[in-house]
């Protein structure tokens, strides 16, 4: 099973941080960035393989299509169940997080710019 990655933010500082922090865990990945919802999801569906899961980092606040909007549309496709999301946000909202748990494809929560801790 092939595993693609996928960053999805509107803010370019983000994505480079991200990259950056990523690249430390996961040397030899690339990284597919989209500046909102509606980019990931067109990236999705017109590169749908039945052998690749997603690893989404998704922003919630974006233009055009934002993280919500984003994570409705997912079910609406055979794709939804290869999908791994963090929700990576900006926002201190415990509304936020609790929302994000209602969707089986959410696997983790991260407040924006992420940062990985030595275990």
């Amino acid at each position: 099973m092939k595993l693609e990655i996928l960053l999805v933010d509107d803010d370019p500082t983000v994505i480079f941080m991200h990259k950056r922090l990523l690249a430390k865990s996961i040397p030899a990945s690339n990284y597919v960035v989209a500046n909102d919802g509606s980019q990931a999801l067109e990236y999705i569906i017109t590169n749908n393989s039945t052998d690749t899961n997603y690893l989404i980092f998704l922003d919630i606040n974006m233009p055009v299509l934002d993280g919500w909007g984003f994570l409705d549309a997912i079910q609406e496709y055979d794709i939804a169940a290869r999908c791994y999301i963090i929700m990576v946000t900006s926002s201190i909202d415990n509304y936020d997080k609790q929302k994000a748990e209602e969707y089986t494809q959410v696997i983790g929560f991260l407040r924006s710019p992420f940062n990985f801790k030595p275990a």
